[in-house]
């Protein structure tokens, strides 16, 4: 996976729009293992407003305080596909091609 902790998870920054994968709302002020086995949509719908966005960066969602710094995915961790081999392979596979198509390609004319 690309995910190595929490402070990397899309949902735990600020968001307006909490709902399980049936459409079901729920607060972000619930705690997640209240919802055992739960999927949970968790995005922006339309704008927040500065003044909206800024208060909620000094809260919590689902018990967890909203990050402030995005460090990015797997920062200071291995690229995130090494940990699937079979992600890796696919990958690897798609370059080769690509790369054999390419070099069949004739070099445009300089005319």
């Amino acid at each position: 996976g690309s995910v190595k902790g929490l402070e990397q998870l899309p949902m735990f920054f600020p968001g307006n729009v909490y709902e399980l994968l049936n459409h079901t709302t729920i607060s972000c002020g619930s705690k997640l293992d209240a919802l055992p086995g739960a999927s949970v949509i968790v995005g922006v719908r339309g704008l927040i407003s500065e003044a909206e966005y800024r208060a909620r960066l000094d809260s919590t969602c689902f018990g967890v305080p909203v990050p402030k710094v995005f460090p990015g995915f797997n920062h200071g961790a291995p690229f995130p596909y090494w940990s699937s081999p079979s992600l890796t392979r696919a990958a690897s596979l798609l370059a080769l091609a690509k790369a054999v198509v390419l070099s069949r390609v004739p070099a445009p004319s300089q005319e």
